[in-house]
């Protein structure tokens, strides 16, 4: 999971930056592509479509500034981030004395960060960006235009442009060094960077706040070089200067667990019943759940199963990459693998005392009823009130036979402060869980069902 620091997050509404724009949208009839007659429809959305963005962010606070606003000139956006190494980088910022132009990379494909530094950390890449035309309203003479933003009674006022492909702007105020500046430093090896866009002393347009976007591949998430078709924010964000709906329909087109579908799951089960029980149902203390699998060699086995009194805790391997049965039944036929857990914090519900809180499944009302967790990373629990995993279950895997069949037996321990929960067990290839990511945001949409309802089908209906 990447990260943005140092820099203000989220989308704001921008309320009368000066000499820039009142910012709000109304796009509301503007269709999310708008489409060449001369181009097939289908295949030019596909373009857009199957950008997979990784992360994205609002710049709109400049450096040494507390409020958000424009960067006059001398003054400075500044974003640090990590990618990993084949995503690539793309911005976009309002030329705000125009009816629709913005800066963007020339490059449809966007920056690849690691090229450009390579053999050289801190880099000027000023010359990587171009003005552009975003194709949705009528050019007037520039900064003269009565619907331009600093001039316009409200937002989208100008006639629509007869030319709707995204272009570059050609001639002299179509040089992007007449406006910004724009340096890159790579600060470590791991793929941590920061971009910084500073409006230059003379420049005749203010940068405005923008958006950037991290995404794998070689098409800019945001719109198609010459041709129409465009994400629908692009044009609040290039005629008004208002980039909250251009991050919406990045947002959009993320995939939050991208990394894990790329995890081939071999098979899956619910555990939910007892041993010695005719019905599904919790763990009481010395009660046990058996679970019995084939694996391969180097296939591995994770499970997540809920801490009951708890807000969104779960139970679940330590090691991002599961667990290798072979290996830990490679001494023993039968060894005994709680250690090899933790308690979890999915990042769904906002904590409250163990045992206590009237969000926590034995006492809310019905299920997901707290409010959110201001942080949404998948962490292990680290709260002084938190028993540990061997406080609640004893786990035992054995090896049965040579041809691969696992027992898996998960018991609630004799004086557990909470019941142990139906769950879900899988068995995976690779080395990487395939119901979260530690330490990122990255988790099934079902691990929140399981870890504040104790409700384990969401999460494997998605397996």
């Amino acid at each position: 999971m990447r990260h943005f620091l140092k820099t203000k997050m989220g989308l704001m509404v921008l309320a009368s930056l000066a000499l820039v724009v009142t910012a709000c949208d109304s796009t509301d009839n503007v269709p999310a592509l708008a489409i060449n007659p001369d181009v097939n429809e289908d295949q030019v959305m596909q373009k857009l479509d199957d950008v997979n963005v990784a992360d994205h962010m609002i710049f709109n606070t400049p450096v040494g500034s507390s409020d958000a606003g424009p960067a006059e000139p001398g003054m400075s956006y500044s974003m640090e981030f990590t990618i990993n190494e084949d995503e690539r980088v793309t911005l976009a910022s309002m030329v705000a004395q125009t009816n629709d132009w913005f800066i963007a990379p020339r490059a449809n494909e966007g920056l690849d960060l690691a090229a450009l530094t390579e053999g050289q950390f801190d880099k000027d890449i000023t010359s990587e960006f171009a003005v552009w035309d975003a194709g949705t309203e009528e050019d007037e003479t520039f900064g003269e235009g009565p619907n331009q933003a600093p001039r316009q009674p409200e937002p989208n006022t100008g006639p629509a442009d007869d030319n709707a492909t995204v272009r570059l702007v050609e001639g002299e105020l179509g040089q992007v060094e007449k406006y910004i500046q724009v340096q890159l430093t790579r600060l470590d090896s791991d793929g941590l960077y920061r971009i910084v866009i500073s409006t230059v002393d003379d420049s005749q347009s203010p940068v405005t706040p923008g958006v950037i976007a991290i995404y794998s591949g070689d098409q800019n998430p945001i719109f198609v070089a010459d041709s129409e078709a465009k994400l629908q924010g692009l044009e609040a964000l290039a005629e008004d200067g208002n980039p909250d709906k251009l991050g919406e329909d990045l947002a959009a087109n993320s995939n939050p667990v991208g990394d894990l579908e790329a995890v081939n799951i071999i098979d899956h089960l619910l555990f939910n019943t007892p041993v010695g029980a005719n019905e599904a149902g919790p763990l009481a203390p010395g009660m046990s759940y058996s679970v019995e699998f084939k694996a391969q060699e180097g296939e591995r086995l994770t499970l997540a199963t809920m801490v009951a009194k708890s807000n969104d805790w779960f139970i679940a391997p330590l090691a991002n990459e599961g667990l290798d049965v072979w290996a830990l039944t490679s001494d023993e036929v039968t060894a005994v693998i709680t250690e090899e857990l933790t308690l979890w914090d999915a990042g769904t519900e906002e904590d409250q005392a163990f045992g206590q809180g009237d969000n926590q499944a034995p006492n809310q009302p019905e299920a997901n009823t707290g409010p959110e967790d201001d942080n949404a990373l998948v962490r292990v629990v680290d709260s002084e009130d938190a028993p540990s995993v061997a406080d609640i279950v004893d786990v035992e895997l054995t090896r049965i036979d040579d041809q691969g069949t696992f027992e898996l037996i998960i018991t609630t321990a004799q004086n557990s402060p909470t019941p142990v929960t139906p769950g879900v067990a899988v068995l995976f290839e690779g080395t990487q869980n395939p119901l979260f990511v530690k330490d990122t945001e990255i988790k099934r949409k079902g691990l929140e069902a399981l870890a504040e309802d104790g409700n384990p089908q969401p999460l494997a209906d998605e397996l």
